[in-house]
């Protein structure tokens, strides 16, 4: 816990929405957008900015469904 006191910036996941640590600007959420999103997935985001009132960012999962992926500098294209 004492990490916490020395950070600038804490990234909070699906399974930890409800803490209350101090500096969370990043949620990651582990929904991916290469699926249709609906309704319930946006009320589900604008519940995660009402919780966490000091979020910059929010990012989604994105995984590759690729045999054989092209990768350029070590990076997926």
């Amino acid at each position: 816990m004492e990490i916490v006191n020395y950070t600038d910036c804490l990234e909070c996941r699906d399974r930890s929405i409800n803490t209350d640590y101090p500096n969370q600007c990043l949620f990651h959420c582990d929904i991916q957008p290469i699926h249709k999103l609906n309704t319930d997935n946006f009320l589900y985001f604008e519940n995660i900015a009402d919780q966490k009132k000091e979020l910059k960012l929010l990012t989604l999962h994105t995984s590759s469904s690729c045999s054989n992926p092209y990768v350029e500098r070590n990076m997926y294209q």
